[in-house]
């Protein structure tokens, strides 16, 4: 349905020549700037604006903006929870870590984990038998919304790599020219890091195999009934809004994580009134009947974070609840 969703709004929106500009901002966070690539309309017809409401509100065009959720998640990620993965060589492929945004919207938490991967790891003692060299793969999923004037999210996702290039050159190591310019990358030029954008639409059988397929080498999907390998870490920030979204994006998640490694997902959301959280404690149910156990922490910020891990292991994080 949601695909079906996605594809009449891509064709209304083109026909109707909206007029839709790629504008970049910089965005202060906790690993320093950051560059997102947001779309600035320029002109809207009364035609296109009535198909945006109608239609594009089935699908999670409301990730096309920055929460603040997103700003405390990556906040907590750098405090508690990527020194730990990283130290712990959490990893269970011997390798980088492996991290996957849903939802990615602008991409900037994938961004900022990306470049605290790119300037910390390597300076942080590997054990004996872990691999101490990436590359890390931070990938950012958005359903490739379609904006209009031709554009779709999954686009501006893509043009936010380059408009960060210093976090790859970090990865690679500083170059004479970086050095001048002040780019801080305290990394061995061995590093490798690897950041991409995929089409990830949420319970979509075919993409979510397309994903596990590039990223993890295939193997079954399914989360903790499968026993297949799985990201180190999911993420996502303020997705729960829409009760007929729940059970794709649990079955996303599911089939993303893994019960053979210390494989979580965290995800942010923004604090309701006291009787208002039916979604979140859906999804928790949905998660536990998949074989996953959850808790929520407070990050403060108004913002929740939930945590869903393998019952089987359940990995506590410093300072995490």
């Amino acid at each position: 349905m949601l695909e079906l969703h996605l594809e009449q709004a891509a064709a209304a929106l083109g026909d109707d020549g909206m007029e839709v500009e790629p504008r970049q901002r910089t965005v202060q966070t906790v690993v320093g700037p950051l560059t997102i690539v947001e779309a600035m309309l320029i002109e809207q017809s009364a035609a296109s604006f009535a198909m945006m409401h109608r239609v594009l509100p089935q699908t999670d065009v409301t990730g096309l903006k920055l929460w603040p959720c997103t700003l405390t998640l990556l906040a907590h990620l750098v405090d508690n929870v990527l020194p730990e993965l990283a130290s712990q060589g959490r990893s269970r492929h011997r390798g980088g870590l492996r991290v996957i945004e849903l939802g990615a919207g602008v991409g900037l938490l994938s961004l900022g984990v990306a470049r605290w991967l790119a300037t910390h790891t390597y300076n942080i003692m590997m054990p004996v038998g872990t691999s101490a060299h990436g590359p890390h793969t931070v990938v950012m999923t958005d359903p490739a919304i379609p904006l209009g004037g031709g554009y779709t999210s999954l686009q501006l996702l893509e043009a936010a790599i380059p408009s960060n290039a210093d976090i790859i050159r970090c990865a690679q190591g500083p170059s004479e020219a970086d050095v001048d310019a002040g780019v801080n990358c305290n990394v061995p030029e061995s590093a490798a890091l690897r950041l991409e954008a995929r089409k990830l639409l949420w319970g979509d059988a075919a993409d979510i195999a397309r994903v596990r397929d590039e990223f993890l080498g295939g193997g079954e999907a399914g989360g903790s009934c499968a026993g297949g390998a799985g990201f180190d870490l999911v993420l996502g920030s303020e997705l729960l809004y829409r009760e007929d979204s729940v059970e794709a994006l649990v079955e996303t998640l599911a089939a993303l994580l893994s019960s053979e490694s210390a494989s979580s997902a965290v995800l942010a959301q923004r604090t309701r009134p006291t009787g208002t959280m039916a979604l979140e404690h859906q999804c928790i149910e949905a998660m536990a009947r998949r074989g996953f156990s959850a808790r929520t922490v407070d990050a403060g910020g108004q913002c929740l974070l939930h945590i869903f891990q393998p019952k089987s292991e359940r990995v506590q994080y410093n300072n995490a609840g």
